[in-house]
């Protein structure tokens, strides 16, 4: 689905998976980004973790 490259890439795919509309293919091809490089994995779980903190942001 996604075939954005770059930095953002994990960004974007967060974005997507949290859409309501983000359906059983986009996780597959979602699962198959993640295995082509195990940066991947690195790289969204970095983005997962900062978008867990700004949610808990008191201001």
């Amino acid at each position: 689905m996604l075939n954005q490259g770059g930095q953002d890439e994990p960004a974007i795919w967060l974005a997507h998976l949290l859409s309501p509309e983000c359906g059983s293919e986009e996780h597959v091809a979602f699962e198959s980004w993640l295995a082509k490089d195990p940066r991947n994995v690195i790289e969204y779980a970095e983005v997962e973790r900062l978008h867990y903190l700004a949610g808990n942001v008191v201001v």
